[in-house]
């Protein structure tokens, strides 16, 4: 069955064939679904994408797969432990040479102090004034804000090592379980190659037994021959012992029939049971496989003991027997010649009844694609008649909306020209209006000039004040030895807005 369906656009028109049978150089190897479209300038076959069926496929570069397969390893614990005891060792000796600079900067200050001693006095009285300074500077706010941030900084920088330290062991963490993982999917798909295999290997034994026990029927069979070629001749002196026994030959028949449709029965039960034990698992597979090794050596000795019967009886048998069988045979062949006939009729009836409804298919097809056809003509003069109207009323339309807004136009100017008249009068009581205000203004400006000049000179000197007390600070922080980018940030933070 195809169709169509019709995209209509104002630029172009697709045209997308769906199912339908498929130009052979256009069918997809591996079994892909293409569509068809149709538009004014191309055909194209688009290929529906499938999903992998393999949902355990994975695809990887071979820079990802070296990665994988170098840090497929576990971390022990001795290794983790001596990682802990290096980290530690280090921050002692981290900890030791802390207190070697301290003691060796304590030293350094104490023989400052003492050759400083004796100019000691001379400079109290201006350590006192800058003292005071300091202090005073401490009380605005801009030092109390950038005392904020300098300790805001010093919290961050242990705040960014605490966290950079439990980031490190979380990566660490992360990492060792992603290589455990890989080694025990690894080690899992190791075990289920190495079941498939053992499955396959269990398959293959299982098979040859079945061929060699194939072979062991033929065998007997030949084997069956070549004694009733050798019964034949020696039926002739056997005939009168095999006349007498001849009702005791009936009776072991009729149990050996009896036999027979038994065995047959349990061979129908076991298969049936054999049947349904091969959707179970594994362990059931291998206990059904154990009953039918069972049931196959009971069955072999069970035709040993008949294989003894009849070697026992072979003797006592007469023509008849063979008679018989021809006799049967016979009656299977003409049975197995009917039922072939038969089957031959009805396969001829059924390609008959097939070509019919092929042929009934192709004309169902071919109406409907005449149909289709009509249809799309139908649709194409509909829609070139549609725009034709359409372009006559828009055309209507818009003469209608030319004419409206030609005349709105003329109104709006008319408007606007008595606008611009009213405008101009009141721009010139405006005018007049803000060169008084201006003549007051120069006067109160030249007042507030006056007292700018001098907050502005107040402002300049306590600035500078505070600056140097900030420019003390760094300096301070720089001594301490802390880093760089903790230092920046505080320079950065601290430099005061502009007044305005």
């Amino acid at each position: 069955m195809q169709g169509h369906v019709v995209v209509a656009d104002t630029s172009k028109e697709v045209k997308v064939k769906v199912g339908g049978p498929q130009h052979p150089a256009l069918a997809s190897s591996h079994g892909r679904i293409k569509i068809r479209t149709i538009t004014k300038d191309v055909i194209r076959d688009i290929v529906v994408p499938n999903q992998d069926s393999n949902k355990r496929s994975t695809i990887m570069t071979k820079g990802e797969l070296c990665r994988i397969m170098k840090n497929a390893s576990t971390v022990s614990q001795a290794d983790q432990e001596a990682a802990k005891a290096a980290i530690k060792m280090e921050k002692g000796r981290e900890l030791e040479h802390c207190k070697e600079r301290r003691k060796l900067m304590q030293k350094i200050d104490a023989e400052r102090a003492a050759q400083q001693q004796g100019g000691l006095r001379t400079m109290q009285s201006e350590a006192e004034r800058e003292r005071a300074e300091l202090l005073r500077a401490e009380q605005t706010e801009e030092l109390k804000h950038v005392n904020k941030i300098i300790a805001a900084a010093l919290c961050r920088v242990a705040w960014n090592a605490q966290i950079s330290e439990h980031h490190e062991l979380a990566q660490a963490k992360r990492e060792d379980e992603t290589r455990l993982n890989t080694i025990m999917e690894d080690v899992r798909q190791d075990g289920l190659r190495k079941e498939a295999a053992q499955e396959e290997i269990a398959h293959q034994k299982r098979l040859a037994s079945l061929q060699h026990l194939l072979k062991q029927q033929a065998q007997q069979e030949c084997k069956k021959k070549m004694d009733l070629q050798r019964q034949k001749q020696e039926a002739k002196h056997a005939r009168e012992l095999i006349q007498q026994q001849h009702v005791e030959d009936l009776q072991a028949l009729d149990r050996k029939h009896a036999k027979q449709l038994q065995f047959r029965e349990a061979i129908k039960a076991n298969k049936a049971e054999l049947s349904v034990q091969q959707a179970k698992m594994a362990e059931q597979r291998r206990l059904a496989d154990e009953r039918i090794d069972l049931f196959v050596r009971q069955r072999e000795e069970r035709e040993a003991k008949l294989e003894v019967l009849k070697e026992q009886a072979r003797h006592e048998r007469e023509m008849e027997i063979a008679r018989l069988r021809k006799l049967q045979e016979r009656v299977q062949d003409r049975k197995a010649n009917e039922d072939e006939r038969r089957a031959r009729s009805s396969e001829e009836a059924a390609q008959r009844q097939w070509r019919l409804q092929q042929i009934k298919e192709a004309a169902a097809l071919a109406e409907h694609e005449a149909k289709l056809c009509k249809e799309r003509n139908d649709q194409i003069e509909s829609k070139l008649r549609y725009r034709a109207m359409q372009s006559q009323r828009d055309r209507l339309d818009f003469q209608r909306v030319l004419q409206a807004q030609t005349e709105a136009i003329e109104r709006d100017i008319k408007v606007m020209q008595a606008k611009r008249e009213a405008k101009a009068e009141h721009a010139r009581q405006l005018r007049s209006q803000v060169q008084e205000r201006k003549a007051r203004a120069m006067i109160q400006h030249a007042a507030e000039f006056r007292e700018q000049d001098k907050r502005q000179l107040e402002e300049k000197e306590k600035r500078l004040q505070i600056e140097r007390a900030i420019q003390k600070k760094l300096d301070k922080l720089r001594d301490s030895n802390l880093r760089a980018d903790a230092i920046a940030e505080v320079a950065r933070n601290a430099v005061l807005p502009p007044r305005h």
